[in-house]
């Protein structure tokens, strides 16, 4: 595994130092009196983190072509646009290739960029007995796929980045190997990276009916609450039986099956990141809205192939 660290207050160096790590990007400045670069970061076959910090302001313009990146601006200015599409910063977001300009001004930013071949020969096994497929990331469309997505994708981003940083772990192969293993079951559920493979070749899953949105998005917003489907019918304005249908039309579960499965992730990502000396499973899983214990573990190991024990400990 490669480790790096590297600081100047030079334009020309700057360049240089991101354009190792991006061969198609270029950065360049009109403020050179308070510029000031730091790039680090590590990397291994499979994966690979970027920390940039920028004093004054800098463009970089051109390509991320490395692989699948999602990236942060952790603090300060940081405007990325497409072709004139602009990209909301303000959460995770993914990089797809393209074209862009990212605009930043005392800005903090991280990308987590994710093999292309690796993605491509891991992901079929955890969409086995579904009908998605991978498709390419788009401008159009970049931010987590819901609210409870984007908290499991900090929790595991923030677990991930800790693991990184601390060298007797990540020199472990076995852990590097489970690092990719959740990164890319996070990138998988969190971001529009997966297409219904029963539509035409090439399209998207069909536009969500306004009605069957907000159906879903109160129930990623609210997933820990007492949700019944009378309640949720009422939300969309629908009857409970066209509810019901139209949730399972386009997602593939019952509408509490869907509202399960966001609490599970919700739990998860608080498990990655609990501190097992002060947090117990039980207190998550009621947090998340779970009630009866056994059968949360039962859901859990269905879903994440462990037990929430094990989770925690780790």
């Amino acid at each position: 595994m490669r480790t790096w660290d590297h600081v100047t207050r030079d334009v020309g160096e700057a360049a240089e130092m991101l354009r190792a790590e991006f061969p198609r990007l270029a950065l360049s400045t009109e403020d050179e009196a308070r510029f000031a670069f730091r790039h680090s970061g590590s990397d291994e076959s499979r994966w690979s983190f970027h920390r940039s910090r920028v004093q004054g302001s800098a463009t970089i313009i051109g390509s991320v072509t490395e692989g699948y990146g999602v990236g942060r601006v952790r603090a300060g200015s940081a405007v990325l646009e497409y072709a004139g599409l602009r990209i909301d910063t303000t959460r995770p977001y993914l990089r797809p290739p393209g074209r862009s300009t990212l605009l930043v001004e005392d800005a903090s930013l991280e990308l987590v960029v994710l093999d292309q071949t690796a993605v491509r020969h891991h992901a079929p096994r955890y969409l086995v007995g579904t009908d998605l497929g991978l498709i390419a990331p788009s401008a159009e469309n970049t931010a987590p796929v819901s609210a409870a997505a984007e908290r499991l994708w900090n929790a595991a981003r923030t677990y991930a980045g800790e693991v990184v940083n601390d060298p007797e772990l990540i020199s472990s192969a076995p852990v590097r190997d489970q690092l990719f293993d959740l990164l890319l079951r996070s990138f998988l559920r969190c971001f529009p990276v997966t297409s219904d493979t029963r539509t035409l070749p090439g399209a998207r899953r069909a536009v969500l009916p306004a009605t069957i949105r907000r159906v879903l998005q109160h129930m990623d917003d609210h997933s820990a609450e007492a949700l019944t489907v009378a309640d949720l019918a009422e939300i969309g304005r629908l009857s409970v039986r066209a509810m019901q249908d139209g949730v399972r039309r386009y997602t593939g579960l019952t509408p509490l099956q869907y509202l399960r499965d966001r609490r599970l992730d919700d739990a998860h990502a608080r498990l990655i990141v609990a501190d097992a000396a002060t947090v117990n499973v039980a207190a998550v899983a009621r947090a998340c809205g779970f009630v009866h214990m056994p059968r949360f573990a039962r859901d859990y190991r269905l879903r994440f192939g462990e037990n929430p024990r094990d989770t925690l400990r780790s």
